[in-house]
């Protein structure tokens, strides 16, 4: 992929490549954020704190950047890329972090190569996918918490560690915000890896003509649509728009 100007070239790429995956998800904040406000609201009405909801919402949409349903490919992808330039800039134990966050992601890789390959079911769907990596990416967090109890010479105890982690506060809020932005965040991945948006939302390769291959990813037409709407709705003009689309 080249950059020129505001025009994306893309080579031999017949999905939504990566970078496409990245604007529609960056756009996806309009929606995530009230969803967010949403949701804080209704734990509140069950006696959860507002704050902590809303901002597990935030974490867990952000952290969409980092873990989407191609970190089952065993190549490096722009997520799995985003996060090594994000410990890399970590002072010190930043390589020891990006190392083990290659290792995990390509280890997961692995798991979903054994029982489907790529854009498989078991990664490319809104349910099995979306838990599937819910689970295998909070181990490390319930590791963490198993061996703190192992150091302190107690034994593994779930209902001790309830009380220990104060998991009356975060536990139902902080899952409950997962499942429900991350499958926001995957819902956006999947429609785009559908042919029927192919030709509105992105242009694929094999549609296009020319020796150049160049390729606008969010065409103008609809960028204006969309534009007009925020104007309306949050006072957002189509330059904003077009800068958040093109945040990396």
């Amino acid at each position: 992929m080249k950059k020129y100007g505001d025009i994306v070239v893309f080579r031999r790429c017949e999905i939504a490549p990566g970078v496409v995956h990245r604007k529609y998800l960056n756009l996806g904040w309009f929606i995530a954020i009230p969803v967010s406000m949403w949701f804080a609201g209704i734990m509140a009405l069950q006696g959860y704190n507002y704050w902590f909801s809303f901002l597990f919402c935030i974490w867990n949409y952000w952290l969409c950047r980092f873990i989407d349903p191609d970190t089952d490919h065993l190549a490096i992808n722009i997520s799995e890329s985003t996060g090594m330039r994000l410990f890399e800039k970590i002072p010190i134990i930043g390589w020891i972090v990006r190392a083990f966050w290659i290792s995990y992601t390509t280890f997961y890789a692995g798991l979903i190569l054994a029982v489907g390959g790529h854009r498989s079911f078991f990664s490319h769907s809104l349910i099995v996918g979306t838990i599937g990596r819910m689970i295998f990416f909070n181990i490390p967090m319930w590791a963490f918490i198993y061996w703190e109890r192992i150091r302190t010479g107690r034994t593994w105890d779930f209902s001790q560690s309830y009380i220990d982690w104060r998991m009356d506060l975060w536990l139902v809020p902080y899952y409950l915000s997962q499942a429900l932005l991350w499958t926001w965040g995957d819902l956006i991945h999947l429609i785009l890896d559908t042919n029927i948006v192919k030709g509105i939302l992105y242009i694929p390769e094999s549609t296009r003509s020319g020796s150049n291959n160049v390729l606008d990813n969010f065409k103008p037409k609809y960028g204006k649509l969309v534009s007009m709407i925020l104007k309306v709705l949050l006072g957002y003009g189509y330059n904003t728009v077009n800068k958040i689309l093109n945040k990396r």
